[in-house]
């Protein structure tokens, strides 16, 4: 018999600002920040490498734009991952991506003894279905919610959940051997020389 449906609410990330820089921190450790000037050009941006590929780059530029009021340009000389950073303009507008942003900050989780969801409101943006080994038998996002960090909460909440760290049941699709691919352990954001900087030095 399944247990009762648990729900919770957690906030864990948030902006910091000061003076020419932007924050985004995760509770309290900064995962990623942006350095502009008074023009509005960025001169610095870098994001954890643990948390690249979730939108946390657009999201620095989209709240740069916002602070400044202005074109949230790269400064050069620009390193191969700011290239692709700024390949193309944002088409999505600025108060879409910071309302994803806020998404993310303000989501429901919702689950019993084998199935975790997210909600956004009443709205079900993500789920995961799992065995009590950590093992997970499908994982889904809702398309419009993609690349901003949901299949990693299912997974960390899963991982809580089970005490096992989450691993794919077999056959695992490409996005799905994507997911599971492990990131190297974050780099200090104050280190002096940061080789994977989005923006060169």
């Amino acid at each position: 018999m399944n247990t009762p449906k648990t729900s919770h609410h957690i906030t864990e990330y948030a902006f910091d600002i000061s003076g020419d820089t932007v924050s985004i921190r995760k509770n309290s450790t900064a995962i990623g920040f942006c350095r502009f000037n008074q023009t509005g050009n960025i001169e610095d941006i870098y994001v954890d490498i643990a948390y690249r590929m979730m939108g946390f780059g657009k999201i620095l530029i989209a709240k740069t734009q916002e602070i400044t009021g202005k074109l949230a340009l790269p400064l050069e000389p620009i390193s191969p991952l700011g290239k692709h950073l700024f390949k193309k303009p944002m088409q999505t507008p600025i108060a879409n991506i910071l309302k994803s942003f806020h998404s993310i900050c303000e989501y429901t989780t919702e689950s019993s003894d084998d199935t975790l969801q997210i909600l956004d409101g009443k709205t079900r943006i993500a789920y995961c279905q799992f065995t009590q080994q950590g093992e997970i038998e499908h994982i889904y996002v809702h398309i419009e919610y993609r690349l901003m960090g949901f299949a990693k909460i299912l997974l960390s909440e899963v991982e809580k959940s089970t005490g096992h760290h989450p691993k794919p049941r077999e056959p695992v699709s490409p996005l799905g051997r994507l997911l599971f691919k492990q990131p190297k352990s974050g780099q200090n954001l104050n280190t002096a020389h940061r080789k994977e900087d989005l923006l060169s030095a």
